[in-house]
């Protein structure tokens, strides 16, 4: 690892956008999300909803996707919708991006997600987002409720 870090300090802009890119790659929790944001864009309730994991969680992986350029965003409202930044991506990069998808979009994670999604993107946003964060007054806590199971956080 230090070895990577001298490298970018010495190289140029490429290898650094290469190893920011692969470091983004690196978890499977991101690596789903931009399977999901491969089949449309989708707010951060969607995501969440189909994910299983904490709001907060899923933000800190959206920024890493986002500072490797892989993501972009735009808000709505009170929404943010993330898409697949497929602009900025360097040509052989993007070529790599695609055998990298290809090679994960037969997994059952995937799969799994892919399903979600779809029924998510039929639901209206609002009663997703009103779902996923319910205050619940009497304890102070934001209980969740994430695909029936109630969380509370």
């Amino acid at each position: 690892m230090l070895i990577f870090r001298y490298m970018t300090k010495y190289r140029n802009d490429d290898l650094r956008d290469l190893l920011e890119v692969t470091r983004a790659l690196s978890d499977e929790t991101r690596v789903r999300i931009l399977m999901m944001l491969d089949i449309h864009e989708l707010c951060v309730c969607q995501i969440t909803a189909a994910m299983d994991h904490a709001p907060s969680t899923i933000s800190k992986h959206l920024s890493i996707l986002e500072s490797a350029d892989l993501i972009s965003r735009r808000k709505v409202g009170r929404w943010v919708y993330y898409r697949l930044s497929h602009q900025s991506i360097s040509g052989p990069l993007r070529d790599a991006l695609q055998l990298f998808k290809a090679s994960v979009y037969k997994s059952k994670d995937v799969a799994d997600d892919r399903r979600k999604i779809k029924a998510l993107l039929k639901e209206d946003i609002n009663s997703i987002c009103k779902r996923l964060y319910h205050d619940n007054e009497s304890s102070g806590l934001v209980e969740r409720e994430i695909n029936g199971a109630p969380i509370k956080a």
